[in-house]
């Protein structure tokens, strides 16, 4: 009998047990697991997690930090805004019973993709009328949640609830979310703030016209789904900087 050295012994032992196993069902075999844990604490350069985040725009060519589509058979219209300012403030204890916050969307930021219905939806009386009505309003006036506190890698289901404005019309809008704290290439954290929800009546309540018959629900109601990346504020000032010294405003269409 030869004896093999014990490395060599285990491979031909894994080896042997992965050929009878192909024939076997339920069979299977375990290799090491070489796969890094997940990150729980927070970056080095922030030993605690900022109470107050701010919005930063999404480039051209990213996903949009909002995109807002029209139920079936007018689904094909997509609308997005990529340029948008923000922020949500926690409080030094961090927590979601402290949280209270503001977004405003650029109407002159909307894309359509195409020129002519850009520029229509953006100016047209009956559509976001940018002219008289250049911004659209959200207020968060409080957050609930079944966390405390926002953590650092965590994804957390939340409620926001706030005020909506748009085209001169104030409403009340709860919204299902879902925030999580991560770190970037630049070792700095960002938290993401995604979610969606619907506006509906859009003709009757801000005389917004919808795409097709104005009756139909597919020209009615709207469905905005977002996506903000939001980061500290030194973070934020210096990106604003950079915005400002290549002479492309922070959070302003071209």
């Amino acid at each position: 009998m030869i004896n093999l050295p014990a490395n060599i012994k285990k491979k031909a032992q894994f080896l042997l047990m992965t050929m009878l196993c192909a024939s076997a069902p339920g069979c299977a075999t375990t290799k090491p697991n070489t796969q890094e844990p997940a990150q729980t604490q927070t970056p080095a350069n922030y030993p605690t997690l900022p109470d107050a985040w701010f919005a930063v725009w999404s480039p051209l060519g990213e996903p949009p930090l909002i995109e807002f589509t029209f139920p079936a058979p007018q689904d094909m219209y997509v609308g997005e805004i990529h340029r948008a300012s923000g922020h949500l403030r926690f409080g030094k204890a961090r927590t979601f019973d402290r949280a209270r916050g503001r977004f405003e969307i650029f109407t002159h930021a909307v894309e359509m993709g195409e020129h002519d219905l850009t520029q229509n939806v953006q100016n047209a009386i009956d559509m976001l009328y940018a002219k008289r009505f250049p911004k659209i309003y959200y207020e968060i006036r409080s957050i609930t949640s079944n966390a405390e506190k926002i953590e650092f890698n965590k994804q957390t289901p939340i409620t926001l609830h706030g005020l909506f404005k748009l085209k001169g019309v104030t409403f009340t809008q709860d919204v299902q979310a879902t925030v999580n704290i991560t770190q970037n290439q630049s070792d700095h954290p960002v938290m993401r703030l995604t979610g969606s929800f619907t506006i509906t009546d859009i003709k009757s309540r801000f005389d917004i016209s919808g795409p097709g018959d104005p009756e139909q629900e597919a020209a009615n109601n709207v469905r905005l789904k977002f996506d903000f990346p939001l980061v500290p504020e030194d973070v934020a000032k210096a990106i604003k900087a950079k915005e400002l010294s290549e002479r492309r405003p922070f959070n302003q269409a071209d």
